[in-house]
């Protein structure tokens, strides 16, 4: 059913077949012009793709390599322990005894301002 709100567009579609298959230059333009977009498009859309999954590739190589230095440093650790148990203790005290002075500075200060 046409109203009268679709018959102003009624006369930019064409009906008659016939002057459809006339646009074949306009077709070839614009399937160029298309061409010209998705093209650039699709290779855009493989780089992008190349570059995640190189990013990824470092991002674990990276989360491998920071294991290792994490196992090294606990290895390295408790290695001192068992060489030196008197002077770990000692180490490890002064490093308490530091944070809790620091803790307390931080506390003050807060409650000041």
């Amino acid at each position: 059913m046409i109203t009268s709100a679709t018959r102003p567009f009624e006369s930019s579609f064409p009906t008659n077949p016939s002057t459809l298959k006339g646009n074949t230059m306009n077709e070839n333009t614009l399937s160029n012009q298309i061409d010209s977009v998705t093209k650039p498009l699709a290779q855009s859309l493989d780089r992008m793709n190349s570059l995640a999954h190189d990013g990824v590739a470092k991002v674990v190589d990276s989360s491998h390599q920071l294991r290792e230095l994490a196992q090294k440093a606990g290895q390295s650790t408790l290695t001192t322990i068992r060489d030196e148990p008197v002077k770990s203790v000692l180490i490890a005290a002064a490093t308490g005894a530091a944070l809790m002075a620091l803790i307390t500075l931080a506390t003050r200060s807060s409650h000041r301002g």
